[in-house]
């Protein structure tokens, strides 16, 4: 069943010395299939990818998956300990990222949940960056009449 949530992202990228930390909220959905959990979310003006969802795939304690869908379509995975070659769709163009996976941690509780990743988005020879996600969700307060 789907549970619909209120999510809050805090996202750190550190570039070289240069480091940036975004903190976003959003509403979603929230269930499980397949024995697999799934939280998505539409993304907002904040994110630059107004307009698209984004889905994040819970399969087990070293994979997790990143998919936006709309115009900016394009799909990060994430596996402790592994490198992956992800085509990422930017808007503006279509980047082919290597992901290093460094840490995943999520815990799910009836009304609520936690995921923490760490990784590393490499765009070539010389460009890197480290990054660290943590996101919270928890039902959404019921509506009143």
């Amino acid at each position: 069943m789907k549970q619909e949530v209120e999510i809050e992202i805090y996202s750190t990228q550190v570039i070289e010395s240069e480091k940036s930390e975004v903190k976003l909220k959003a509403s979603g959905h929230f269930y499980e299939k397949g024995g697999q959990y799934y939280l998505s979310y539409q993304e907002t003006e904040d994110t630059g990818y107004e307009g698209c969802r984004s889905v994040l795939k819970l399969t087990n304690d070293d994979l997790v998956s990143l998919t936006r869908f709309g115009a900016a379509h394009s799909q990060l995975l994430i596996e402790r300990g592994q490198s992956n070659r992800c085509p990422y769709n930017t808007g503006y163009g279509i980047l082919d990222l290597e992901v290093l996976g460094h840490e995943i941690k999520w815990t799910i509780e009836e009304t609520a949940g936690h995921l923490f990743m760490s990784y590393t988005l490499n765009l070539g020879a010389d460009t890197s960056s480290y990054n660290e996600i943590e996101i919270r969700w928890q039902e959404a307060p019921a509506q009143q009449e």
